[in-house]
């Protein structure tokens, strides 16, 4: 069972990355720049992982069946991620909406999205934290090798991620044919207002798709 258990923690470990690698490019259409998508997306999994293994961590101890509970929860992720995946494709309308509402505040503009953002974000991460030390209660069978145990099953998940860090990055609507729209470069709108990369992408992405199907 534990070769079993621990393949599923290699494959979690690059689904875990994916994730990250495809949230950052949903934000890179909300804030403008791959920089600040990337730091928000990295404090929103840091700390959903740490809050998700503090607060879920304690209840694997007292229950009497970890596999069943990190089915569960792994099920719970795929759920989140596709419920955070769907609103972050979802809320640009609403960056702009509440940036003309609040008399173009650029203020008001970066709090509502980074909370919203990073709330969007957590959902799944959350529930991630809680994996390490609920397969942990399951591997972890003598105290004096609870070192070693972590230790395999933490770098194990590590390897896993790094596949799912290896996604080809697709820059700049490359040749506007079903590629990811994604900003290489911090620099590469340099527009007045902040929410415009939300409006500016949308019409880039339009001539990009007329160039190439002129060409």
């Amino acid at each position: 069972m534990r070769p079993i258990v621990f393949t599923l923690f290699f494959f979690s470990g690059a689904c875990g990355l994916v994730y990250q690698v495809v949230w950052v490019r949903m934000l890179t259409y909300a804030f403008g720049t791959t920089a600040t998508a990337v730091g928000v997306v990295l404090a929103a999994f840091m700390s959903g992982l740490a809050l998700g293994s503090w607060l879920l961590g304690k209840a694997a101890d007292r229950n009497a069946n970890p596999l069943r509970f990190y089915a569960l929860l792994e099920i719970g992720i795929g759920l989140a991620a596709l419920a955070a995946h769907y609103l972050l494709a979802r809320i640009a309308p609403v960056y702009i909406a509440l940036y003309d509402i609040s008399g173009h505040s650029e203020a008001a503009l970066a709090v509502t999205r980074f909370v919203l953002a990073f709330g969007l974000v957590m959902m799944p991460t959350f529930l991630m934290g809680a994996t390490l030390p609920v397969l942990a209660r399951f591997v972890v069978r003598r105290l004096a090798a609870a070192g070693a145990d972590l230790s395999t099953l933490y770098a194990i998940n590590t390897i896993g991620a790094v596949p799912g860090a290896l996604a080809d990055k697709v820059g700049r609507f490359e040749e506007a044919r079903g590629g990811t729209p994604m900003l290489d470069e911090g620099g590469y709108l340099r527009l007045a207002r902040p929410v415009e990369p939300v409006r500016a992408l949308q019409g880039d992405a339009d001539r990009e798709g007329g160039e190439a199907a002129h060409a």
